[in-house]
């Protein structure tokens, strides 16, 4: 019966990749005596033949890659839920230290504050920032007036949340430095101090 491609090719990458399992059966060797896996022996005679098998094998191992490296890739971005997580633990903080303590632990890089793309952020009631995790130059801007990608003035939003609540807006990603879809979680830690934590959406 004849094996199905994938699984041949499947087959072939793994042992030109890792070599294959000790055996009492002679097997064919390249012109420097080394083993050469019989799914390229096949196609020896032909050299069309062997490099469209070459080829084949190119892509197969570019696939498998690919679905290996998807979920790592996945787990460097924040979700919804840590955003908002981490948004609470830091009201309670700024709660409890203060405006200028806060300052300093929001802005620590590789601290308690910042988790692959989710940092802290934090503005006055008129939107004069008081922290930023990520980009702390903009510490002491006004920012009411900021607006994103799409022209929404988004900062304006934020300083109007009495509570807490989410606000969309587009923002450069930290890791990709492109500029994608952000919801971020934002509470009224003080009467005039907001704390918020974004995530980027895919």
């Amino acid at each position: 019966m004849r094996r199905p491609v994938a699984a041949s090719l499947a087959t072939c990458v793994i042992a030109v990749m890792y070599g294959t399992p000790n055996s009492s059966v002679a097997k064919p060797r390249d012109e420097r005596g080394r083993p050469r896996p019989l799914c390229l022996e096949s196609s020896r005679v032909n050299p069309r033949s062997r490099r469209t098998t070459m080829r084949h094998l190119l892509a197969a191992l570019a696939i498998s890659t690919a679905v290996i490296s998807a979920p790592a890739q996945a787990a460097e971005r924040g979700t919804m839920a840590e955003a908002q997580a981490m948004a609470e633990r830091a009201a309670a903080f700024l709660k409890e230290h203060g405006r200028d303590a806060a300052r300093e632990a929001f802005s620590t890089k590789g601290g308690e504050w910042h988790d692959r793309d989710l940092y802290v952020f934090s503005m006055t009631g008129q939107a004069v920032m008081t922290s930023h995790g990520q980009i702390e130059s903009m510490v002491g801007n006004d920012t009411l007036d900021m607006t994103d990608a799409a022209g929404q003035p988004y900062r304006r939003e934020m300083v109007a949340i009495q509570d807490a609540d989410w606000v969309d807006y587009l923002f450069r990603h930290p890791q990709t430095g492109e500029i994608e879809p952000k919801s971020s979680y934002c509470i009224r830690a003080l009467p005039d101090d907001i704390v918020c934590v974004g995530a980027y959406k895919e």
